[in-house]
């Protein structure tokens, strides 16, 4: 789906999703859309189903576990991503207790930016490129690599 106005006019909003995911949350958040936002925000929130839906490719962080990871933890402050499996406590390799933040879904990663690191693009764009990485997205996130992502 092509963008028809702001800064990604003529982008596609599968590579707005995942390159920019705080310009996605400000397009949810429109308070009164008009038609064609109204169409962009279904679509976004179809597509962002989809990401969270991709399995994280990397091994469970444990030592000794030998399971895929299915979770994505981040210590409080820092942008290094840990994956963990259902059955293992990330804690278990010395995090202190309540340090953690898991990224369970899509905007997670803008939430945990945003409060960590006031929001800074830069944080942002290095954790979510990390997470998109581990669910194999596309490198570099050319149009047609966007689209065979969600395809």
């Amino acid at each position: 789906m092509k963008i028809t106005f702001g800064k990604y006019d003529g982008k596609t909003l599968e590579q707005i999703l995942l390159t920019d995911p705080a310009y996605v949350r400000q397009i949810l958040s429109v308070s009164d859309p008009d038609d064609d936002l109204k169409a962009v925000i279904a679509e976004a929130w179809r597509m962002i189903e989809l990401f969270e839906a991709k399995p994280l490719t990397g091994m469970c962080y444990k030592i000794n576990c030998g399971k895929a990871a299915t979770r994505i933890f981040l210590y409080i402050g820092s942008p290094a991503l840990t994956f963990w499996c259902d059955k293992c406590d990330p804690y278990s390799r010395g995090a202190t207790q309540g340090k953690l933040r898991e990224v369970k879904e899509y905007l997670d990663v803008e939430d945990y930016v945003a409060r960590y690191f006031k929001g800074r693009k830069s944080d942002l764009q290095v954790i979510f490129r990390a997470v998109l990485e581990a669910k194999e997205g596309p490198k570099p996130v050319t149009e047609r690599a966007a689209k065979a992502f969600f395809s």
